[in-house]
C-alpha cells in the first residue's frame, strides 16, 4: 500500500522547538529517575527488606556492564518465554480469550521466575535474591516487557 509513497513530516519552527524541548525534558527526566527507580533503585529497596543483595564494584562503568548484561539476559529470557508461549498457543489453535491469556501469563511468569532464581542468579556471583525478591523483580521486569510487547487479536469478519 505504501511501497511507492514517501512519508514526509512537515514541522513548523515553533512546534519543532516545542517537540525538541519536550524530548530533551524526557531524556533529562529519564537520566535523573532511572538510577533511583531503575534496577538499582529496585535492588536498594529490596536490600532494605533483606530480599536481595548486590555486591557492587568500585567503579560505575563496571557496575553498568555487569548488571547491564544481567538485565539484558533476563529480558532475553522473558522475551523467549513469551515467544514460546505465543508459538505454543498458535500451534494448538487455541482461541485467544481472557482466560487463556491469564493462564498463559501465569505459566510464563512461573517459568521465568524459576529460570531467574535457579539459573540466572547463580550465573552471576555478585547477585543474591531470595524467592520473594526474585518474584518481585521478575514481576516488575515481566510487566515492563509485557507492556512493550502486547498482543492484540483482531478478528476478521467471517464470510459465510
Amino acid at each position: 500500500m505504501f511501497k511507492n509513497r514517501q512519508f514526509k513530516i512537515k514541522v513548523s519552527g515553533c512546534s519543532g522547538f516545542i517537540f525538541l524541548g519536550l524530548l530533551l525534558l524526557c531524556i533529562i527526566a529519564l537520566l535523573l529517575t532511572v538510577p533511583l527507580f531503575g534496577f538499582f533503585g529496585l535492588s536498594i529497596l529490596l536490600a532494605n527488606y533483606e530480599l536481595a543483595h548486590l555486591d557492587l564494584y568500585d567503579h560505575w562503568y563496571r557496575n553498568a556492564l555487569y548488571f547491564g548484561w544481567f538485565l539484558l539476559l533476563v529480558l532475553a529470557v522473558v522475551f523467549v518465554i513469551d515467544l514460546l508461549g505465543l508459538f505454543t498457543m498458535a500451534s494448538m489453535n487455541m482461541d485467544y480469550n481472557m482466560g487463556v491469556s491469564i493462564i498463559s501469563t501465569l505459566i510464563q511468569y512461573g517459568i521465568c521466575l524459576f529460570i531467574f532464581h535457579q539459573i540466572l542468579v547463580n550465573l552471576f556471583n555478585r547477585i543474591e535474591f531470595t524467592w520473594l525478591g526474585s518474584g518481585i523483580t521478575v514481576a516488575v521486569i515481566y510487566l515492563i516487557t509485557s507492556a512493550l510487547t502486547t498482543t492484540t487479536i483482531i478478528e476478521e469478519p467471517k464470510n459465510d
